[in-house]
């Protein structure tokens, strides 16, 4: 998610380095159906230059149902 907006990660066997850069570019993040990175990403999108595009962002309902405002389904 961080990569795909912009940010700088390094991967590790044991987890991951996000290295922060104040801002990210944008951009389309795909959460892989997991409710987590889909709300990860619009937090990341406060801090993104441009507009960020969630892929599948229904997969929010099976925790938060009106995560983004509106009902999706």
């Amino acid at each position: 998610l961080i990569h795909d907006l912009g940010g700088a990660v390094e991967e590790l066997p044991e987890g991951l380095v996000i290295h922060g850069t104040g801002a990210l570019r944008g951009g389309t993040a795909d959460p892989c159906n997991d409710h987590r990175i889909a709300m990860s990403a619009a937090v990341a999108a406060c801090i993104c230059m441009q507009t960020v595009t969630v892929n599948d962002a229904q997969c929010v309902q099976k925790s938060y149902q009106s995560f983004w405002g509106e009902d999706l389904v």
